[in-house]
């Protein structure tokens, strides 16, 4: 068992599985033997959801269904649970009309299987089912949002504005005559 994850790693194959039973199956087996960071993986997966294509979410839901599949036979319940907490959110996701029969069909299966309870399958389809409006926000934006960045920037604005009123008060102090062009240049 693995005792390191990569998260960039983790994410570029979240990214850029395939929609073809050998891609998701080899997906899936990795995801299952790094098992000890499900919560991690499952975080990383609705993070790759939000920014994807209609069509590779339904890829995405295919491997989750696969994970959640497998690891109740080999690895306990921790995927099932961990996906659990994320599904109603990805329902939002998974709305558009082109795909979801096929996401109605994996919640079929999930309810034949005894995978989740019917009641949560049924909360599912009504998620699915609701108002086929966007979320408010954006998920992109939302998954792209990085408060560090934002930060950086707010102490540069604050230093460049420090700066202007440093340099303003030296010229007001140095009584140049500010109409001259001349005078200008020599206070660069």
């Amino acid at each position: 068992m693995a005792s390191t994850l990569n998260e960039n790693n983790l994410e570029k194959k979240f990214q850029s599985v395939t929609n073809t039973q050998d891609g998701i199956q080899s997906l899936s087996l990795w995801i299952l033997h790094h098992k000890v960071h499900h919560k991690k993986i499952v975080e990383m997966w609705m993070k790759v959801l939000k920014k994807a294509k209609p069509s590779h979410r339904l890829t995405l839901l295919y491997l989750a269904n696969d994970v959640v599949q497998n690891s109740r036979k080999k690895a306990g319940s921790h995927f099932g649970e961990s996906f659990a907490e994320v599904l109603k959110e990805a329902c939002v996701l998974l709305r558009d009309e082109k795909i979801q029969t096929s996401v109605k069909r994996v919640f079929k299966i999930w309810e034949e299987r005894s995978v989740y309870d019917p009641d949560f399958i049924k909360e599912l389809y009504d998620v699915l089912e609701s108002s086929k409006e966007s979320p408010p926000v954006s998920s992109k934006i939302i998954a792209d949002f990085k408060p560090q960045k934002v930060a950086d920037q707010i102490h540069m604005v604050d230093k460049i504005a420090k700066e202007t009123l440093t340099k303003l008060t030296m010229l007001t102090n140095s009584k140049v005559d500010a109409a001259s062009s001349e005078a200008l240049r020599k206070l660069k």
